[in-house]
């Protein structure tokens, strides 16, 4: 296994060959340096570069933001899209049955009962 680190402009700053733990310092003249490591079968892990600089912490330029509208406008768009697949779905799962409402019998097809004081 080899293990290299690169400095300003990918020039070579430390190579170690045949072992698995090294380290390079980070000298104050350095801004930036990146570490690469190569295993004997040729496969390749590129690290994470780190780099200095002047102050607390660094300024991000664009910060993302939540679009509060854009996002609510989507989310109901999805929910109208998830009701009228069901709605397609249970249409389809019924006509596909042949389903027929269940059918209630009228008042008139109805046999009255007997009354106790009727006589056959």
């Amino acid at each position: 296994m080899a293990i290299s680190y690169f400095g300003q402009n990918g020039e070579i700053k430390k190579l170690d060959q045949g072992t698995a733990v090294s380290f390079c310092r980070f000298n104050k003249q350095e801004t930036y340096m990146r570490t690469e490591m190569v295993f004997d079968d040729g496969t390749r892990y590129y690290l994470n570069p780190f780099h200095r600089y002047a102050g607390s912490s660094p300024k991000i330029k664009n910060r993302l933001e939540v679009n509060y509208f854009q996002t609510w406008i989507v989310r109901g768009v999805a929910i109208i899209g998830l009701f009228f697949f069901s709605w397609i779905l249970f249409y389809l799962k019924r006509k596909m049955r042949g389903y027929h409402p269940p059918v209630t019998e009228s008042p008139a097809r109805v046999k009255k009962d007997k009354k106790p004081d009727d006589k056959e």
